[in-house]
């Protein structure tokens, strides 16, 4: 039995206007989100520089910067001078208050250029925009492929939308909360003693937000391996028999991908483990011989 088919032929100008249209939507979803992250844009950076404070040991909050302050005035206080009278407790406090401002009220970034904390701001509003907006970018994908879809094949659509949304965020997750943070103090701890690390603004938003969004790509590995095995576009047999292969592309896809070779390892490993999990569960959704033979009978 054949599935009910009720794509159509469309002409070649129809197929470049919907695919105009589909671009044009997701270009105005990702510049509107773009434009309410420049609106946020502070409190969105706080967030994301949280990962480089940690590792450069910058209090995170004020109510931590007043517990360093209070250190730092006991300490002049008590151990630099004994009894001696060194400082006046005016000088003590505007010591103390000069820290707290430098460590809590600046991100521990520089900008080396006039223009580059505008457009830098810009770059991550755009970052952010593309983050936010991913799954409805992919709902404007599916619609642009639906209309050459079975209906069948369409009822998967819904699955994929979501599962491949979770993945994308749960890659960015994983970054955000794993690999930056182990990137940033491996780095930064590279020099310690020798150097003082101070980062570029527009440097900093560069390898965090590509680091962002190349884990949160590669997450989607697992979901196209079960839509091409599911489909019969390709046998799970085929990718286990292939897995030298994977990891060799591993490698270079993390060695073009991820901007420094921490990240481009770790990257590598995760997207060997994602390819593992993809043969796993393309197990479940294999089509038996039975629908293989009706998917060649529908085409």
């Amino acid at each position: 039995m054949t599935d009910e088919v009720t794509k159509g032929s469309m002409p070649l100008l129809a197929h470049l206007d919907e695919l105009r249209k589909r671009l044009m939507n997701s270009i105005i979803i990702i510049s509107t989100l773009a434009i309410a992250a420049y609106i946020f844009k502070e409190q969105l950076m706080s967030i994301l520089l949280s990962p480089y404070q940690r590792a450069l040991g910058i209090p995170l909050s004020l109510s931590q910067a007043g517990d360093l302050e209070s250190s730092v005035r006991s300490a002049l206080q008590q151990a630099m001078c004994g009894n001696l009278p060194c400082f006046t407790l005016d000088q003590i406090e505007t010591l103390a208050r000069s820290m707290r401002l430098m460590l809590s009220l600046t991100s521990g970034l520089v900008f080396i250029h006039p223009f580059e904390a505008f457009w830098t701001f810009i770059k991550f509003s755009l970052y952010m925009g593309l983050l936010v907006g991913m799954p409805l970018v992919l709902i404007q994908i599916w619609k642009f492929v639906m209309p050459a879809l079975y209906n069948k094949e369409r009822g998967y659509v819904s699955i994929f939308l979501l599962a491949g949304s979770v993945l994308f965020y749960l890659g960015v997750a994983f970054s955000f909360l794993i690999v930056l943070p182990l990137s940033l103090k491996f780095f930064v701890g590279v020099g310690q003693g020798l150097l003082t690390p101070m980062f570029t603004f527009a440097n900093y938003i560069s390898f965090a937000m590509l680091l962002l969004i190349a884990f949160g790509i590669s997450f989607e590995l697992p979901l196209v391996m079960v839509i091409v095995v599911r489909m019969g576009l390709i046998k799970r047999s085929t990718l286990m028999t292939n897995w030298r292969y994977v990891i060799v592309g591993a490698v270079v896809l993390g060695a073009i991908v991820a901007p420094e070779p921490f990240s481009q390892m770790v990257l590598a490993g995760v997207f060997v483990v994602l390819y593992a999990i993809g043969i796993i569960v393309a197990r479940f959704v294999e089509p038996k011989p039975a629908d293989e033979a009706e998917v060649v009978g529908e085409n």
